[in-house]
């Protein structure tokens, strides 16, 4: 595993009759293994960045590394989760979690598929099809997918928002269970305030577009986490501080805010 650096990063799409500044010098270190996420008003340039750093887009001013490399395209060592599971409706499960792999490694990739399935716990459903799993089950099935092929950083944009509340909190155990066991370091867009600091070592906080570092602000709290306790409420109420929600009255109770976003 490597650290993951973005260096001066800016991008701006330009079309016929207008600009927009998404990103302005953006500058970020996770170190490898590391779990960070990004929090910020919609608009701020959060998902344009996670789509820099696995490569889908190049077009950008500044650089990114993985380690000493320079990033510059795709690549099977950053996988990626998004919100929806994006999986091939004419495909079983196991076939969708295999196209992770190369030609090569996709000839032997039984074992692999079938632990990574265990991992996420879906053994016993490898040959069913998307259509026939539960949104959550099927999440999952698009997590086994984005770690198949061993990524250095697995980024995920707002992996579980399309989630039902309590499906929501199942999934974000079994994430954290995973990361744990895995180690990659992974990068994670969410509105969600409690989940960034249920899952998070650092929660980083980006500026109204285009988006920049506002504050970074660490999570010093024992795994598992306690959402009633007082160091989680705190935490909570210093990073709604910097979007002036505790002063606007907004605040929450003790009891959090799940699934409210910013």
């Amino acid at each position: 595993m490597q650290p993951l650096r973005i260096d001066n990063v800016s991008k701006t799409f330009r079309g016929s009759t207008r600009e927009v500044e998404v990103l302005r010098a953006f500058e970020l270190e996770v170190a490898a293994g590391e779990f960070v996420s990004l929090v910020g008003l919609s608009g701020c340039g959060k998902t344009t960045l996670l789509r820099l750093i696995v490569g889908l887009d190049s077009q950008y001013e500044g650089s990114i590394y993985l380690g000493s490399q320079r990033l510059n395209g795709p690549s099977r060592k950053r996988g990626i989760i998004f919100q929806e599971p994006r999986l091939f409706p004419w495909l079983s499960v196991e076939r969708n979690v295999a196209l992770a792999l190369d030609d090569e490694h996709r000839k032997h990739a039984n074992g692999t598929v079938q632990e990574h399935l265990e991992l996420v716990g879906l053994k016993g459903f490898e040959k069913v099809f998307p259509t026939q799993l539960s949104g959550g089950m099927a999440q999952r099935a698009a997590i086994a997918r984005a770690l198949v092929a061993n990524p250095d950083v697995l980024l995920l944009d707002e992996p579980l928002g399309a989630l039902d509340a309590l499906t929501r909190l199942y999934m974000q155990k079994e994430l954290e269970r995973i990361w744990e066991r895995e180690k990659n370091t992974m990068v994670m867009v969410t509105h969600d305030i409690d989940e960034a600091i249920q899952l998070s070592d650092r929660v980083v906080i980006l500026s109204s577009r285009p988006g920049r570092v506002k504050r970074i602000i660490r999570v010093d709290l024992p795994r598992p986490r306690n959402r009633e306790s007082d160091e989680f409420a705190a935490l909570r109420e210093e990073i709604l501080r910097e979007f002036n929600l505790m002063e606007s009255g907004l605040a929450c109770s003790r009891k959090g805010i799940n699934g409210e976003g910013i």
